[in-house]
């Protein structure tokens, strides 16, 4: 979803009275942000990306402070969940 174009999806929502797709993995950071810009700039009420934690370094000092930024910034970016 992140460069690719979403007419021809959207098309085939519609055939299947299909109003929005909700993708539970968004990913997050860059990825997650060329996702939200794609949907944002083509079909914005048609599609919606939830972002995912990044389970690297869980334990580590400062993973839940960097998780929560992580979280914040996605949601700031256009993460719906």
């Amino acid at each position: 979803m992140g460069s690719a174009s979403l007419e021809n999806l959207a098309k085939e929502m519609d055939r299947l009275n299909m109003r929005v797709m909700v993708n539970l993995s968004g990913g997050n950071g860059s990825g997650l942000k060329a996702m939200t810009d794609n949907i944002k700039a083509h079909e914005p009420k048609r599609f919606l990306v939830f972002a995912n934690i990044n389970f690297n370094g869980i334990g580590e000092d400062g993973w839940t402070a960097k998780a929560v930024a992580q979280l914040e910034q996605d949601v700031r970016e256009g993460a719906g969940g």
